[in-house]
């Protein structure tokens, strides 16, 4: 007989994911021996269950819901699975309700955790990140808690995934550069930002400048700083990174010149081109066409 998590691939296969309902139609009438032994099945089930998470009506996220919580009322504890295979069980119903921002199922998953006595994952504090940053009221403070606590695990076995979760940190609304920066200084020095990270720090500046005045001006002085820095670190500003240091000079008083320090400051005739094309978009009306003239 095929071990459970194989009929079910081969029903997703032909089904895709509607097929979740027949396969518990197939356990509950018993016809499915074995299902519950492994978190083999019951993970796979969570993985096609991720594969097609809508909010386009409460009916068809309803059914979601109650097939995911199926699972999770079923799933085993150890000994009877391994610690670490349950977790991502658990750990991908996060990242469902994380998709749809869903606090209050998140909680009934953290809840179910605590009753099986598992212990959260540095994958658990990334969905739970992704959760907060999803989610439709102000959730920086719970993000920035979740952020301490994965920092807390020790030995560092995910280095990456840390690098990630800051990096998703510092996208949310409401996080300023002041925060972006704190979250980047607590990573530890054997983690170094990417390219992913510089932008986030530049997204930060471009909330500030919105405030416009000094604000809007702190925050260009900043954006250029943080393309330098990339510079020093082997890392060239890409088309995106300089894009976004334009609109946050946009929003300030003297973009003209700010435009010429970063044109100054390129190395190549490719990264002019990068530079001169970032800007010419984001430019204030008339301000670019009267430098190209110059």
């Amino acid at each position: 007989m095929a071990p459970p998590s194989q009929w079910v691939w081969q029903l997703y296969k032909a089904k895709g994911p509607s097929c979740l309902a027949e396969v518990m139609a197939r356990v509950r009438a018993g016809k499915a021996v074995g299902f519950w032994d492994t978190p083999a099945a019951p993970l796979l089930c969570m993985q096609l269950l991720l594969k097609s998470p809508t909010a386009h009506g409460s009916e068809s996220v309803g059914v979601q819901q109650e097939q995911m919580r199926w699972v999770l009322q079923h799933a085993q504890a150890p000994p009877a699975w391994g610690h670490m295979e349950a977790m991502k069980v658990y750990n991908a119903a996060l990242r469902w309700c994380a998709i749809l921002g869903d606090l209050k199922e998140a909680d009934w998953v953290l809840d179910m955790m605590v009753e099986r006595k598992l212990l959260p994952n540095e994958w658990t504090y990334a969905e739970l990140v992704k959760l907060y940053k999803n989610a439709p009221i102000d959730c920086v403070e719970q993000a920035m808690e979740v952020y301490a606590m994965m920092l807390a695990i020790q030995p560092m076995r995910q280095p990456d995934l840390v690098r990630s979760v800051a990096n998703e940190l510092t996208l949310m609304q409401n996080v300023g550069f002041d925060r972006a920066q704190a979250v980047f200084n607590s990573l530890p020095p054997e983690i170094p930002l990417n390219y992913s990270s510089f932008l986030s720090l530049l997204t930060a500046c471009e909330r500030d400048a919105r405030a416009g005045g000094d604000a809007a001006a702190t925050a260009a002085r900043r954006a250029a700083r943080i393309t330098t820095h990339m510079r020093a670190q082997g890392l060239p500003p890409r088309l995106k990174h300089q894009a976004v240091a334009a609109r946050v000079a946009a929003w300030g008083p003297a973009f003209e010149s700010a435009r010429d320090d970063a044109l100054a400051a390129t190395a190549t005739p490719e990264e002019r081109a990068v530079v001169q094309e970032a800007w010419a978009r984001a430019a204030p009306p008339n301000a670019w066409p009267k430098a190209a003239a110059a």
